[in-house]
């Protein structure tokens, strides 16, 4: 079922985010979350995205596209130009469910063992809101856009059923942001010292550098 939903504020439109919208999906993950994500700085080249062209279509559509196709994720536009500026991706998390396939690589073991937490027990779901990934264009930054896409984002997926989000943080913006809405903060975890298999996962990680899990009700 197709899901509908369009408002605008202070000159930027903010629409549900369809499969349609992949390419300019994609173009915000790549140029302008990926070149800012202090977690995607701190990996060099421990991640998998950035390696081969070819590869790297097939992975980041294999893992872009089921968020645009759940109309969970929210998208934000120039009112005057339309170009599509800001994204707040959201997938729903089953509890019990495997997790997921998803891009090797030291970002994605990371993020999977920040989740380990018992959100599901914490706010008594059966299924969360997991919000994947949060951008807006830097020449869109500083005007509340990236708090505009959360808020509307929570309001989407409580108006569907859903009763909690989660999102995990490694921007100390966003961090800040979340810690102002009132969420709770779930799992705190090192960037800086976080190793795998023995070996230092983030070697351009900054000395105290961390991420954060948040998590919050939906009431």
């Amino acid at each position: 079922m197709t899901r509908e939903y369009r408002e605008e504020k202070d000159g930027i439109v903010y629409e549900i985010a369809k499969p349609e919208h992949y390419e300019d999906a994609k173009r915000l993950f790549l140029n302008d979350f990926l070149e800012r994500e202090p977690l995607a700085l701190a990996a060099a080249n421990n991640n998998k995205f950035k390696t081969d062209e070819e590869q790297e279509n097939e992975d980041i559509r294999r893992w872009l596209t089921p968020l645009l196709e759940s109309q969970l994720s929210i998208l934000a536009k120039d009112a005057t130009t339309n170009e599509i500026i800001g994204l707040r991706t959201c997938k729903i998390l089953k509890k019990g469910c495997a997790k997921e396939p998803t891009v090797e690589g030291s970002i994605s073991i990371y993020l999977e063992d920040i989740k380990n937490v018992d959100f599901f027990g914490k706010y008594g779901v059966e299924e969360v809101i997991e919000f994947v990934f949060l951008v807006v264009k830097d020449t869109h930054t500083r005007r509340g856009i990236a708090k505009e896409l959360v808020n509307r984002a929570m309001e989407i997926v409580k108006k569907q059923g859903y009763r909690a989000v989660i999102v995990s943080a490694t921007n100390p913006i966003t961090m800040n942001m979340f810690e102002k809405q009132k969420f709770d903060m779930l799992k705190e975890l090192s960037i800086s010292n976080y190793t795998i298999d023995g070996i230092k996962a983030f070697p351009n990680a900054t000395a105290g550098q961390v991420g954060k899990l948040f998590g919050k009700a939906l009431v």
